[in-house]
């Protein structure tokens, strides 16, 4: 929560402070808009890309099974850190690669291999993610899945 806090008045003060100086050097207006209007805008990138992207569903689902087995199975501080910080990528990149395929399409109504080469590798990079988050998640919660197993059946 303070570090929720220290980040909005870190970035407003930063904002206010430097806005004529960087915009002077680039030579151009400063945008305007509060911070509160950009947080704003962020989460109807983050609602835009639940509600259009089947992908984005499939994170979500897989991230609150997590949240689950991580309250029933006790996992520790780090591995916690850990889960959210993959939540985190995974959904970030997921978002990412919403926005390349959008900007492609709205380039090109035709067929060109380059739209492709952008398509697929941002579409990749969310695949390996989502991999070693798999991976990652198999390293935290089968051992002690496992540990019950054996505990009530052995």
């Amino acid at each position: 929560m303070a570090s929720g806090a220290y980040l909005i008045v870190f970035t407003s003060f930063v904002t206010t402070y430097f806005r004529d100086e960087r915009s002077l050097a680039r030579g151009e207006a400063v945008k305007g808009g509060s911070l509160l209007s950009s947080f704003a805008h962020a989460f109807d990138g983050v609602i835009t890309g639940l509600r259009a992207e089947r992908n984005m569903i499939v994170h979500f689902g897989a991230m609150v099974v997590v949240v689950v087995f991580g309250v029933i199975l006790h996992i520790s501080a780090a591995e916690w850190i850990v889960c959210v910080m993959l939540f985190a990528l995974v959904m970030a990149l997921e978002l990412v690669n919403t926005a390349v395929e959008t900007a492609v399409d709205l380039c090109t109504d035709a067929y060109d291999p380059r739209a492709k080469i952008a398509k697929d590798t941002a579409a990749g990079a969310v695949l390996v993610a989502a991999v070693g988050a798999a991976i990652i998640g198999c390293v935290i919660f089968l051992p002690k899945l496992l540990q019950i197993v054996r505990a009530e059946f052995l």
